[in-house]
């Protein structure tokens, strides 16, 4: 399914909230109607927690189907709900440590930031067991940014290359296209929680947006 929806008036809901195909991720006290949505279009059960007390789930965490990873310095009680996901959760020790604006990934493949050390990187990739390749998109280092992807596909920012696409699709193994949300944003996963069964996102994308984000995750 495909829904709108604000975090207490913010179209960048993909700042605030993650999910994968099973569970979602959000901050206590998010309003019922941002949580109803959330289950009602992406089929998920919703979960709650913050970050080092930040309610920026987005930015600092980045999940798949089967992983999720996340800086090692939060403390116990928020460790404990990621624990209870059932995910292997990967903490890191790592400067680059917003890892919702640094890392995207799928279950086979993820790309990076192109400025995180490549024993950092290494370390990624011991730990989910995947091919994690550095790079950035359009000359964006954050990848994370501006790209979204799921088991079905990815959308990335409107200026990527060809050659960029196809890199991206050689790596995270699903097929993709160029997007935009919340009227003409790049930061495509700001704006944004998909899973391979359902999208939301800010109410500020248009109907030609909604179109490509669609037709880019395979939804």
């Amino acid at each position: 399914m495909i829904g709108r929806a604000n975090y207490y008036g913010n179209p960048f809901i993909g700042l605030f909230a993650i999910a994968n195909d099973e569970v979602a991720i959000v901050p206590p006290g998010s309003s019922s109607p941002f949580v109803s949505r959330i289950r009602e279009n992406l089929g998920v059960e919703v979960m709650e927690t913050l970050v080092n007390e930040s309610n920026l789930l987005g930015i600092y965490m980045c999940m798949g189907n089967k992983s999720l990873v996340i800086q090692e310095s939060i403390n116990d009680s928020e460790k404990k709900v990621l624990n209870s996901t059932g995910l292997n959760v990967v903490y890191m020790k790592e400067r680059h440590n917003a890892w919702g604006n640094n890392l995207c990934m799928t279950s086979k493949g993820g790309i990076i930031n192109d400025d995180v050390p490549k024993e950092s990187i290494k370390r990624l990739e011991d730990g989910l067991g995947i091919e994690i390749v550095p790079m950035n998109v359009d000359g964006y280092h954050t990848v994370g940014r501006v790209v979204i992807a799921t088991e079905k596909g990815f959308a990335v920012k409107n200026r990527a290359t060809e050659d960029e696409i196809k890199l991206i699709e050689s790596i995270l193994k699903v097929k993709g296209g160029v997007a935009t949300a919340n009227m003409g944003s790049m930061f495509v996963s700001a704006c944004a929680i998909a899973n391979s069964s359902g999208l939301l996102i800010g109410e500020q994308t248009t109907g030609i947006e909604t179109s490509r984000l669609q037709d880019a995750l395979g939804l």
